[in-house]
Parts: structure tokens; C-alpha cells; sequence
């Protein structure tokens, strides 16, 4: 009996002695990577702050959106599904937005623009009746620009609408870097819309 309690006892003081060293390494351990982590702290070079008063301001909400909303991903693409389109613009010219023509009378602007760009016939466009506007245009052109100019581009913008007529502002590129504004006016008779008439605005120099 007094054998197995030496036995107990001698177990306990080595478990006992285990448990003091292991506690001993393991704050020596801490101590160790604490004054690592202060010698380079203290020997690291830090940067001062940029625009430091963006850290501690207040972060305002997506607009549209009350505070009671989360505020995540899902709700700002429901922000922006909401916002109207926006287009670009050239300057002194508007908008490059044809979305509120009807489709029939924005194929009739598109290629009757690119018949004038590569010289082809533009007069299948017209009704026979306003063909004397595609001539003064020409002639308008020519006192301006000269004989020999020669169309490179086009980009039609926003253009303004009453009943069955649209009248669309399009901007002409040449190839020795001039461009000038004109008018098309794309109306619709009967079931066809046709260009009824195109006026020259005014040229610029890139």
C-alpha cells in the first residue's frame, strides 16, 4: 500500500514539474515574438498618411438608397438598373443617342448617311419631289469646303421629333481633319420614311 502511494505521488510531481515547464516555454515563447514584433515596429520606417481625414470621415450612403436598406451589391445594381442610360457627346454637339427613333427611320439615316460618306447614290433616299435639297447641300458644301473635299465619317446625335418627322444633327468627318455639322430630315410618308430634306450648319477645323 505505501509502495503504490509513493507511486501516486511521484506521478503527480512529475506531472506537475511537466506542466510548470511547459508554461514556462510557452511564456518565454510570447515574450520572445512580443519583442520581435517591437524591434521591428520600432525599426520599420512608416509612411505619413494620404488623405488620412477620408479614414476616420463618415462614408456616405449610394444614392437612392435609405439608410434602413442594406447597403450591398444587389442593392446597387438595382440602383442602377433604375438610372436612365447615359451617352456620349462630342463637344459643341449632342448626344450620341438615336434610341428614341424607330428603328425603319434609323436604318433610313444610317445609310443614307453612308451613301453621302462613300459617294454612292444618296438621291434613292429622297422623294423625287425634294431631291432640290440634296443639291443645295452640295452646292453649299462646295462654296465651303472647296471641290475636292472628301467625307470620311459621320455620327449622328439626339435628334428632335415632331409628328412623322425627325430632325436629326449629324457631324461629318473629312479626311484632311475638318468636320461640319448638317440637318437630316428623316419623315415618314404613307408607310416609308424617306429624307426629306438636308441642310449644312457650319464646318470646323480639328
Amino acid at each position: 500500500m505505501k509502495k503504490v502511494f509513493l507511486v501516486l505521488i511521484l506521478v503527480s510531481a512529475f506531472f506537475c514539474a511537466s506542466c510548470s515547464s511547459q508554461n514556462d516555454s510557452s511564456s518565454e515563447s510570447r515574450a520572445t515574438l512580443r519583442s520581435e514584433a517591437e524591434l521591428l515596429c520600432s525599426s520599420t520606417n512608416w509612411t505619413s498618411q494620404i488623405d488620412a481625414s477620408l479614414l476616420s470621415g463618415k462614408v456616405s450612403g449610394i444614392p437612392g438608397i435609405t439608410a434602413s436598406v442594406p447597403q450591398d451589391t444587389f442593392s446597387l445594381n438595382a440602383v442602377l438598373e433604375s438610372m436612365p442610360p447615359v451617352y456620349p457627346s462630342l463637344p459643341d454637339f449632342y448626344e450620341l443617342d438615336l434610341s428614341g427613333m424607330e428603328a425603319d427611320a434609323r436604318v433610313v439615316l444610317d445609310s443614307f448617311c453612308k451613301a453621302l460618306v462613300s459617294g454612292k447614290d444618296a438621291e434613292s433616299f429622297f422623294e423625287a419631289k425634294n431631291l432640290y435639297s440634296l443639291a443645295i447641300f452640295r452646292y453649299d458644301l462646295r462654296m465651303e469646303l472647296g471641290k475636292n473635299f472628301s467625307l470620311q465619317s459621320y455620327v449622328a446625335g439626339k435628334p428632335g421629333s415632331t409628328k412623322n418627322v425627325y430632325e436629326c444633327p449629324v457631324r461629318f468627318s473629312l479626311k484632311n481633319g475638318y468636320s461640319f455639322d448638317a440637318v437630316v430630315y428623316i419623315q415618314k410618308n404613307e408607310d416609308a420614311w424617306k429624307v426629306g430634306q438636308i441642310t449644312f450648319r457650319n464646318s470646323y477645323q480639328e
